[in-house]
């Protein structure tokens, strides 16, 4: 499926006498399909999902982006950004979200919810409450740590005296109301979100500055401290607080894919390149080749890569076929020595199979597994995630 297969409509619905705005974006020929609802961060609005609901729609997802009412300097939804809070938008969302169950072509048992900073503290506190309604959860560097700044006075671009907050205070060019800092001050994030046991994802920056990683760490730990190993968090690398360019914006949107199929992150490389050897092959066809060295790290297993090796093959105009080879030695969870072998091979680069052997008992399911692989580019390398529906 590609763009000129999807349909970009708008629609409305109502919160508290409030029209809320928004785009829902689907292939009008399919019927009964699994659905995304996509909440946009504190100062933003639904055009900056834009990209990312056009890649749910081509993978046959029916996506739902809208704006909060007053969530934002350019939202088209009604309501004053002076009413704003993180409670109102909860209510917001739970609106959406019921709009989306009436419609005749979404499968009611596949609704999952993807929020973006404010938005996915937002969606996680939504899914909580909504529970087994929700199927699944991403949530693209969530603003867990919003409390502990209102109660510190300082959110974002405002600061103010927690102690006496004044009816009204500046957010950059954005006016809020008391109502937004005193709420988010009675907040305790962990115990509003960990009542939902469906799969989560969460998806940040390790060089964010606005929400520390640490946020998203204490999340998983507290998700998983209530349910079994539901939450899992994908780590990028050199991103900030928002995932820019087109190399982390697809990483980002691989390891989604992989998680709306049903998979986990069972392995993770970091690998860096050595050096650089080139084939010709004839007048118009090249192999590159590139030595590998690194380390894997998985819930089952630690250790390097003992030799391996990335190869790419070219025309003059694209890449044709990309594989990787490579061999890991370290210790397995039953802390017996074990090798993993990885063999990564694909002419279909937005998906790429990977087989896996080893000598571990502890691994030894991921052998007969499904397995893909997802590439996150880094200045020395790659980083490729295994994900396995185990």
């Amino acid at each position: 499926m590609t763009k000129k297969d999807i349909s970009v409509t708008e629609f409305t619905c109502e919160r508290d006498g409030l029209v809320i705005q928004g785009k829902k974006y689907r292939n009008t020929d399919r019927v009964n399909q699994p659905a995304v609802i996509l909440c946009h961060g504190f100062l933003a609005d639904q055009t900056s999902l834009d990209y990312e609901a056009m890649q749910y729609a081509i993978w046959g997802f029916a996506a739902f982006t809208f704006d909060f009412c007053g969530g934002g300097l350019h939202t088209i939804s009604d309501g004053d950004t002076r009413d704003m809070s993180v409670l109102s938008e909860v209510e917001d969302l739970k609106a959406v979200f019921a709009y989306v169950k009436e419609q005749e072509y979404v499968r009611q048992d596949d609704i999952t919810l993807a929020g973006h900073s404010q938005g996915g503290l937002v969606a996680a506190m939504c899914a909580a409450q909504l529970k087994e309604q929700v199927t699944r959860l991403i949530l693209f560097y969530p603003a867990f740590c919003i409390p502990d700044d209102a109660r510190k006075g300082r959110m974002q671009k405002a600061s103010f005296d927690p102690k006496q907050v004044p009816e009204e205070f500046s957010c950059g060019r954005m006016k809020l109301g008391a109502v937004y800092a005193v709420t988010a001050m009675q907040l305790d994030p962990w115990k509003e979100i960990t009542p939902y046991a469906g799969p989560v994802l969460i998806l940040h920056g390790d060089s964010d500055k606005v929400v520390s990683p640490a946020y998203a760490r204490r999340a998983v730990f507290e998700y998983n401290r209530g349910h079994k190993e539901h939450a899992q968090l994908c780590m990028l690398s050199g991103a900030g607080h928002g995932f820019y360019g087109r190399e982390q914006r697809a990483a980002a949107m691989e390891i989604c894919r992989n998680f709306l199929h049903g998979r986990r992150c069972v392995l993770t490389f970091r690998t860096r390149r050595l050096s650089q050897e080139m084939v010709p092959d004839g007048l118009a066809y090249r192999c590159l080749r590139y030595p590998l060295e690194g380390d894997a790290v998985g819930p089952n297993f630690r250790g390097i890569l003992d030799g391996g090796e990335e190869r790419q093959d070219w025309n003059i105009l694209q890449l044709l076929h990309r594989g990787f080879r490579f061999r890991a030695d370290g210790i397995d969870s039953e802390g017996k020595s074990a090798t993993v072998g990885v063999d990564i091979s694909s002419n279909d680069l937005g998906k790429l199979p990977a087989h896996l052997t080893t000598d571990s008992s502890a691994l030894a399911p991921l052998e007969s597994a499904k397995c893909y692989a997802a590439l996150e580019y880094h200045p020395e390398g790659f980083i490729i995630r295994i994900f396995a529906q185990v």
